[in-house]
């Protein structure tokens, strides 16, 4: 019997009694879970239809229906099930070098002795951390099925530490920039499109990433671009679907959350367009502000930033639609993947160059 295509599920596929489902642009195997009927299909055959990845890339207008948000209970219920693994992953992982310091913990390239795979190993103590917070953030991270969140494969408790086990990627968007000279923006296009299709999937389960930059999306050598670090992330549910908490790196941080106003998933909309700044300009607007006080004046009085006019008119129209002061005139993440801008994507070589930028950056990097 096999299992699901699916990595995050796994569920066994076939049997007597279990239908052949198979998507039809991958035409890989997946249980009903992971199975989504095609919406142009007049008899609504169940047998019909596409993976998650595949069914937004064919029908994106569809993430603008969205489920209901779930309870605080429901939460809870889905936390609850959520065991930790009681050994030190030292027992089986060897610790390669630290990849990064971040507001959660450290996280390092490690190596499994008994497979010979590579891995990243994000270690938080509870000293700095609380563990509901740890159990959350590993919840959002391996309860994603969606090729553009870096995946998540195991949470270790020892000690007074929890460690979450993920995907090695090769490169943060801020550690290209050192490299990428020549900034292409069909390759800029590429990228944003793929971080826009990661923060649908965050946002149709009513989640909040609260700290998107350039230093938590990761790429790797096969032109992957994936969003990472779920540390600050925060839940919207039926009881309350706003946010108050402060949170996300000032420079990146929408003007609603410096005011200390409610907010909700549009910040990662402004986020997103600081990114798009950085990309363009080689620094993020605002960059000046010494302080927090500054950085809110400064947005308070200056008008919406835009990129200058050596980029096309789709670029800037793109980053216009996301760095509104006023969070409900910014586009959705479902509605961004209908601009111009990014339905005209030339996937097959963007992912071609972007893995060569990669692999330039890295030898680089050994021969220094």
């Amino acid at each position: 019997m096999s299992v699901c295509s699916n990595q995050k599920c796994n569920k066994p596929v076939g049997g007597f009694f279990q239908k052949k489902l198979l998507c039809k642009n991958c035409k890989n195997r997946f249980c009903p879970d992971c199975f989504f009927v095609d919406p142009t299909n007049m008899k609504k055959s169940l047998k019909i239809g596409y993976c998650w990845e595949d069914l937004v890339k064919t029908f994106p207008a569809l993430l603008n229906s969205r489920p209901n948000p779930p309870s605080i209970n429901e939460i809870n219920r889905d936390l609850s099930y959520i065991i930790p693994i009681s050994d030190d992953p030292e027992r089986t992982f060897n610790k390669i070098r630290i990849l990064g310091k971040g507001t959660s913990g450290t996280v390092y390239q490690v190596y499994n002795r008994e497979t010979n795979n590579y891995f990243a190993l994000k270690e938080i103590c509870l000293a700095t951390s609380d563990r509901e917070s740890i159990i959350e953030e590993f919840a959002k991270s391996v309860l994603s099925p969606c090729q553009n969140i870096v995946e998540c494969y195991a949470l270790y408790k020892y000690n007074d530490f929890y460690a979450i086990l993920l995907e090695l990627m090769d490169v943060t968007l801020t550690d290209l920039f050192k490299y990428w000279v020549n900034r292409q923006e069909y390759l800029i296009a590429y990228i944003l499109r793929e971080v826009t299709r990661g923060l649908c999937y965050i946002h149709m389960n009513y989640n909040i990433h609260r700290d998107i930059k350039s230093e938590n999306i990761f790429i790797n050598n096969r032109g992957n671009v994936k969003i990472g670090d779920f540390g600050l992330s925060a839940q919207l549910t039926k009881e309350r679907d706003y946010r108050e908490t402060f949170a996300g790196s000032p420079l990146w941080t929408a003007p609603e959350i410096l005011n200390m106003s409610r907010y909700d998933e549009s910040i990662d909309i402004w986020s997103l367009g600081i990114v798009c700044f950085e990309i363009a300009e080689g620094k993020t607007p605002y960059s000046e502000s010494r302080n927090m006080v500054e950085l809110r004046l400064n947005i308070e009085r200056r008008e919406e930033p835009n990129i200058n006019s050596n980029w096309s008119p789709q670029f800037k129209q793109f980053v216009e639609f996301c760095l509104r002061k006023i969070p409900g005139e910014r586009k959705k993440a479902s509605e961004l993947l209908e601009t111009e801008f990014l339905r005209n994507v030339n996937e097959a070589q963007a992912r071609q160059d972007l893995a060569q930028l990669i692999f330039y950056a890295q030898s680089v990097q050994t021969n220094k």
